[in-house]
C-alpha cells in the first residue's frame, strides 16, 4: 500500500470528474446501449458499424459539460473499434465514480454529522457497484501471458491498490459536491460553502439570538422607510 501523497493527486482527479457529471444523468442507459451494440456487431449482415455506435454515444452525452464530453471522446486512436473500447472504458469509469464515489462520500458525511465512527458499521454503502450491469461488474479474463486476471473498472482497481482514509472523502453539506477533507472538521468543499455552513450552524445553535436579530433588522428597516422624506 502507498502513502497519501502517492494516491491523492489521482483521487482528486477522480473527484473533479465526479463533480462535472450532471446530477440527474442516468448511466444505466449505457448498459442497454452496450448490450444492443454487442448484439448488432455480432450480426455481420446488420450493417452496424463502430462509427455508428460512437455517434450514438455522442448523442447520449450531449448534456455533458464541454470539458467532460471532450474527456470521453478525445481518444488518440484512428481505428474505430479500438476507439470504441477506450470510450466504453471512460464511460465505465464515470459511471462507477457517479455511483460509488458519490454514495461513499454521502454515507461518510452522514455518519460523521451523526457523531458515528467511520468503520465497518457504516451504513449506506452496501451497493457501491450498480446492480445488473453488463459493463461495470467484475469479470475474469486471461491475459496475454496466460494468467487469470480479475477485471473491474479503473476506479475500483485504484481503490483496491491503495489504503485510502474513508472519513476524508465527503459530500459538501451545502452544494453536494464530493471533496477531500484536508481538515477533519471540514464539511464544506470551499470557502464560500464553508461560510454558508458556519452561518447555518450558528443559526441552528443560537435560534433565540437569530430570531431576535431578524426582528431587530425588520424593525430597523420599517423605521428607515417611515423616516424617508422627513426633513
Amino acid at each position: 500500500m502507498r502513502t497519501t501523497k502517492d494516491y491523492l493527486p489521482k483521487l482528486l482527479e477522480y473527484i473533479d470528474l465526479t463533480n462535472k457529471i450532471p446530477p440527474n444523468f442516468v448511466f444505466p442507459i449505457f448498459i442497454i446501449v452496450y448490450e444492443l451494440t454487442m448484439e448488432r456487431l455480432q450480426k455481420k449482415d446488420d450493417g452496424c458499424s463502430y462509427e455508428e455506435i460512437i455517434k450514438t454515444y455522442q448523442d447520449l452525452l450531449k448534456q455533458f459539460p464541454g470539458e467532460l464530453y471532450h474527456y470521453v471522446f478525445n481518444v488518440d486512436e484512428t481505428n474505430a473499434s479500438e476507439k470504441f473500447k477506450y470510450i466504453v472504458k471512460k464511460v465505465e469509469l464515470l459511471s462507477s465514480l457517479n455511483h460509488g464515489l458519490v454514495t461513499l462520500a454521502y454515507a461518510v458525511t452522514q455518519e460523521l454529522l451523526a457523531g458515528e465512527p467511520v468503520d465497518e458499521t457504516i451504513k449506506g454503502i452496501e451497493e457501491v457497484m450498480p446492480e445488473h450491469s453488463a459493463i461495470l461488474t467484475a469479470s475474469i479474463e486471461v491475459n496475454k501471458n496466460g494468467y487469470i486476471e480479475l477485471k473491474t473498472t479503473e476506479f475500483f482497481d485504484f481503490i483496491s491498490s491503495h489504503k485510502i482514509e474513508a472519513r476524508r472523502i465527503r459530500s459538501c453539506v451545502i452544494c453536494g459536491d464530493v471533496f477531500w477533507a484536508k481538515r477533519i472538521e471540514n464539511f464544506a468543499c470551499s470557502k464560500k460553502c464553508g461560510n454558508i455552513w458556519r452561518q447555518k450552524k450558528w443559526q441552528s445553535q443560537n435560534k433565540d439570538k437569530y430570531n431576535e436579530r431578524r426582528r431587530s433588522n425588520y424593525v430597523y428597516k420599517k423605521v428607515i422607510e417611515k423616516t424617508k422624506g422627513v426633513k
